[in-house]
C-alpha cells in the first residue's frame, strides 16, 4: 500500500468518533452547540449529559432565538457573537444535517472550531468495521482514480465517515456543476433535471451550450421561465427550453 493509504489507516486509530468523544469527555474539554431551531435544545443537552461532555457555548442563528435562560457553565450567544466567546469549543455539535452544516463551517473553522455532524458512535463504528473488512478491494478503487486530488478526495471522504468531522471531507475546488473536463462548451447539449431556480441552467446556456431544462414545482417552474427571459432572452432565440 502507499505510505498516504496508511498513514490513513494509522490516523483513524487516534481520530475515531469514539476515541474522539471519550478524550472530549475525560478531559472536559469545551464543546458548543450550533442550533438553527431552540427547541431542539433540550435534546441536546440530553445528548451531552448522556456523554459527559462539557457544553461551554450554546449558539443560535439569531439574537431574536435567545428566548431561555442559559445552565451554570454555558455562554448564550447569536452566531454573530461566536467571536467574543472565550475559551472558544474545540468542537461544534449540529443537530441538522446537509446543507446547513455547510453553510457554517468555515466560519466555525476560521475560529479554530470545528464542526461535528452527530450521526450517533454506532455508525461511525460500523462504518470503520465495513472499511477494514473490505480493505483489499477500497485501496484497489484507491489506485484505480486517474490523479491526486481525486485519490485525496477519496480517503478524506472515508475519513470523514469514521472521524464524524465535517472539517475533514475534502470539498471540490472547482465551483459546483463545473468541474474541470465537464465544462460545457458551445453547441454541447445539457439536460438539467430538476432545474430549480434555473439558475445552473441559465450558466450553462450562456456558455453557448443548448439546454434542456425540467421543473415539476409549479413556483420554481415560473422563477426558471422569469430567469430565462431575464438573462439570456431578448431578439435571439431562447438557448434555454423549460419544461414542466
Amino acid at each position: 500500500m502507499t505510505s498516504d493509504f496508511i498513514k490513513m489507516l494509522a490516523d483513524w486509530r487516534e481520530s475515531m468518533y469514539s476515541q474522539t468523544m471519550k478524550y472530549l469527555a475525560d478531559k472536559k474539554i469545551p464543546c458548543g452547540a450550533f442550533l438553527n431551531d431552540a427547541s431542539k435544545l433540550q435534546m441536546m443537552r440530553s445528548f451531552f449529559k448522556g456523554r459527559g461532555l462539557n457544553l461551554s457555548c450554546i449558539c443560535l442563528l439569531n439574537d431574536a432565538d435567545k428566548k431561555f435562560e442559559p445552565e451554570d457553565g454555558e455562554q448564550l450567544v447569536a452566531l454573530s457573537e461566536f467571536r467574543t466567546v472565550e475559551p472558544k469549543p474545540k468542537f461544534m455539535f449540529v443537530s441538522e444535517g446537509g446543507f446547513f452544516q455547510l453553510m457554517f463551517m468555515d466560519y466555525f473553522k476560521a475560529r479554530g472550531t470545528k464542526m461535528f455532524f452527530n450521526n450517533g458512535r454506532a455508525n461511525a463504528e460500523n462504518t470503520y468495521d465495513l472499511y477494514m473488512k473490505n480493505l483489499p478491494a477500497l485501496y484497489e478503487v484507491h489506485e484505480l482514480l486517474a490523479d491526486e486530488e481525486s485519490k485525496i478526495a477519496f480517503r478524506a471522504y472515508m475519513t470523514a465517515r469514521v472521524t464524524n468531522v465535517l472539517n475533514d471531507f475534502r470539498f471540490a475546488p472547482e465551483p459546483q456543476y463545473f468541474l474541470e473536463g465537464f465544462f460545457p462548451e458551445k453547441d454541447d447539449i445539457a439536460i438539467d433535471g430538476g432545474a430549480f431556480d434555473g439558475a445552473t441552467s441559465a450558466d450553462f446556456a450562456k456558455q453557448g451550450a443548448q439546454v434542456y431544462a425540467f421543473e415539476m414545482n409549479a413556483d420554481n417552474y415560473k422563477n426558471c421561465l422569469n430567469r430565462a427571459e431575464k438573462e439570456i432572452g431578448g431578439a435571439a432565440p431562447l438557448p434555454l427550453k423549460i419544461s414542466a
